[in-house]
């Protein structure tokens, strides 16, 4: 999907077929070029390579960028190990390409395709010297088609004007978007410039690809011949009707398919899915990893959008503000991370009906239907016709389902619309115990039954509709479904294969922890252990983290630079790390805080390096000490932050349950010459980190499990046990004021960590 061509010796002239490969695949995929693959681009493209005038072989220079490409993200004047002895010529530089980089004396050190996605470095972006390496690379691989890419700004402006945006031009900005990478005003502008009357299916599908890739896996091990469905629909019918996809979901599953809904609250403030299912009794707000144990266990579970999607925060904001469904209105049925093989799809209008099957043509699924009745519901109306796209080993098929092929006879509509939560929630249940009550009860039974037929017959399950309606009508008579919906509550309290009452979802500690070894298993791939050990010894040497605190004269600040939380969400995310740890040297802090965990607090082991190099250029003869603060389980990590600047570490000793791994990254740090900050909230954890020998302690007052905050818990914790006098205590988390400093005044506090 990509291309990197690498450096080599000699002359573009005897580099073999790269030039060639650069030529076949320009426009088409992405490309890189490195040293010797750079200089092919620059001759490819019309312009001329000549002797560099400056020689440069294992050899740093500080690098100058335009900020974008994949220098975006990235420091100026950062780092770079560069061999070569020729490098491109500027009088030659043919209009397509521009430059995007340059050495300290000027020259090219980066070029970039105008038009297209190519873009090459003279320097060395694959080696440990070269800094911000991981940026830079995974930029490149974040970029998608073969055309440069565009900025928001510039598509905003295409857009407006009425020129046609290329698919993957949006697409990376809308990966951008749920990253956080464009601002607020700029995501507004994008999706109200993106109506939905004019999105294509191409659009949708890559849009949609782009949520799901941002999601926890969700694998759910079905028996042999058990069909894994979903039942949804995109919402915005204005119709207010009862949650039948959530319902025929539990119908089905008691007729023998395993069934993972995807839903959530309603957008517009009635009944959503995720509002029916806790009126049911459920808890709603699991893991991925959780809802596939619960499926595999109760036929049926629930996967709720804003807990697996947590990308789709950093939209939030401008969706509301805009007031009208956007695009990720209409993904929303096709971002299921379960991979489902059969659905039942509803739209809200005719136009959507038809895109939605390209969608799922393109997407070549075993089968699915997408529905829009004719009294406009997203859903098979028990009132009126409905209109079905059938989309089966890539060919659709056009039809029209009314209430009387499945064997019923019709009823008005609005005896299925309306209603609280709880008295839906209320008339489900009379409907499983096989005793509705009234007119409304027996048309919402008949409601259920309609779509859980279609379902069951596009499963497969069932060989026509009425034979569906037939099965699904005596699940609810036998209390087969009455059985789902009572596992699958019971389910959702207590773990698959433990005692009732026990917690099911993970905390957001141990979601961080998880997350965390997950990305270090990545990063473990791209770079061995012995390299960041060479890192480590080759870094400037630390100062003692504990003694610059002791040093400071009273209470001791701890800045700290941190640009989200998953407390408050995004706090400053334009914060420039070297800047931010300037203001606080200046103003006299001891030390500085630097978050490098980078899903929930969008940091960076770069802004590490950064920020010692910012603080080294103050020239101050008490520098402030740097503590890279993440949830350091590995000795990966503690080599990693020596190897990017680090005078001290943060262990969480709730993030290392087991004693011998919190003692032995204590010892590492130690035997690096850095101070290891552990950090207690309780007083049994203040027990462990005395007992392994901590002589910096700090205590949390924010509780890493539910992220509530107690400012008093530092003196509790503290004030249980006698402390050495040769140990320093510190004060973390919630702390914005003198006064809430002023509140440790029977404790022995030396540093308070604030920002």
């Amino acid at each position: 999907s990509r291309i990197v061509i690498s450096p080599g010796p000699c002359t573009p002239k005897q580099a073999g077929v790269s030039k060639a490969i650069i030529s076949a695949f320009a426009g088409h995929i992405p490309i890189l070029g490195v040293c010797l693959g750079e200089q092919c681009m620059v001759e490819l493209f019309g312009g001329d390579v000549s002797r560099c005038s400056e020689i440069k072989h294992g050899k740093t220079s500080a690098m100058t960028h335009d900020e974008k490409g994949i220098f975006a993200g990235v420091p100026q004047n950062f780092h770079a190990i560069r061999y070569h002895s020729l490098v491109a010529d500027p009088p030659s530089m043919p209009d397509v390409l521009e430059v995007s980089s340059r050495s300290e004396l000027g020259h090219i050190m980066g070029i970039r395709h105008k038009k297209l996605a190519i873009e090459g470095v003279q320097f060395h972006p694959e080696s440990v010297k070269t800094e911000h390496s991981l940026t830079m690379l995974r930029n490149f691989l974040e970029v998608e088609g073969g055309e440069a890419r565009l900025s928001a700004k510039e598509c905003i402006r295409q857009l407006s004007l009425g020129s046609t945006v290329t698919v993957p031009h949006i697409v990376n900005l809308i990966r951008d978007m749920v990253r956080g990478k464009i601002n607020q005003s700029q995501i507004s502008a994008l999706l109200a410039l993106l109506p939905i009357e004019r999105l294509s299916y191409e659009l949708v599908s890559e849009a949609a690809k782009v949520v799901t890739e941002h999601a926890p896996p969700c694998h759910i091990k079905t028996p042999v011949g058990v069909p894994l469905c979903d039942i949804v629909g995109t919402g915005g019918d204005g119709a207010d009707a009862f949650n039948v996809s959530t319902a025929s979901g539990m119908v089905v599953a008691a007729c023998g398919a395993f069934v993972a809904k995807h839903g959530n609250r309603s957008s517009s403030g009635k009944c959503g899915s995720a509002d029916f299912l806790e009126a049911l009794g459920a808890t709603i707000d699991l893991e991925a990893s959780e809802t596939s144990a619960i499926v595999e266990e109760c036929g049926f579970g629930f996967l709720f959008a804003k807990k697996i999607h947590t990308c789709m925060k950093n939209v939030a904001a401008p969706r509301k503000s805009l007031g009208v469904r956007t695009i990720f209105n209409v993904i929303g049925p096709l971002v299921n991370p379960a991979n489902i093989d059969y659905q039942v799809t509803g739209v809200a209008s005719k136009a959507l009906g038809d895109l939605f099957a390209k969608v799922f043509q393109a997407r070549k699924v075993k089968r699915a239907i997408i529905v829009h009745s004719h009294d406009g519901l997203d859903e098979i109306s028990p009132a009126a016709p409905t209109w079905v796209w059938d989309v089966r080993d890539g060919q659709v098929t056009h039809s029209t389902m009314k209430p009387e092929d499945f064997g019923m006879k019709r009823l008005p509509l609005d005896l299925v619309c309306g209603g609280s939560a709880t008295d839906r929630a209320a008339s489900f249940r009379r409907i499983v115990n096989g005793c509705p009550d009234g007119e409304r009860d027996e048309a919402i039974e008949n409601f259920v039954i309609l779509n859980s037929a279609a379902l069951l017959f596009v499963a497969g399950l069932c060989p026509n509709l009425a034979m569906g309606a037939k099965v699904a009508k005596e699940s609810l008579k036998n209390g087969k479904a009455k059985a789902v919906l009572e596992k699958y509550v019971a389910a959702t309290h207590t773990p698959v294969g433990t005692s009732a009452g026990a917690k099911r979802s993970k905390t957001i500690l141990e979601t961080i922890v998880e997350r965390t070894v997950s990305d270090l298993e990545e990063t473990k791939r791209l770079v061995s252990l012995d390299e960041v050990i060479s890192r480590a010894k080759s870094a400037p040497s630390p100062i003692c983290f504990h003694e610059r605190l002791r040093c400071a004269g009273g209470t001791a600040v701890v800045a700290e630079i941190k640009r989200a939380s998953p407390s408050q969400g995004n706090i400053a995310m334009d914060v420039d790390a070297a800047e931010q740890a300037s203001v606080y040297a200046r103003a006299g802090a001891a030390g500085i805080s630097v978050l490098t965990e980078p899903h929930w607090f969008k940091g960076s082991l770069d802004d590490m390096i950064t920020v010692r190099r910012a603080i080294a250029e103050l020239g101050y003869p008490a520098r402030p000490a740097i503590l890279c603060k993440d949830f350091i389980v590995d000795e990966f990590q503690v080599y990693n932050a020596r190897a990017h600047g680090a005078d001290a570490i943060l262990l969480i000793v709730a993030a290392l349950p087991n004693v011998k791994t919190l003692a032995h990254l204590h010892q590492l740090a130690q035997s690096l010459s850095m101070c290891a900050l552990v950090e207690v909230n309780s007083s049994s954890e203040l027990e462990t980190a005395l007992g392994i020998g901590a002589k910096l302690i700090g205590v949390n007052n924010r509780n890493l499990h539910d992220f509530s905050v107690d400012l008093g818990n530092t003196a509790r914790v503290f004030g249980s046990h006698k402390i050495p006098s040769d140990t320093l205590l510190m004060a973390l988390s919630g702390i914005r004021s003198r006064a809430d400093v002023d509140l440790y005044g029977n404790v022995d506090i030396g540093a308070v960590l604030v920002g």
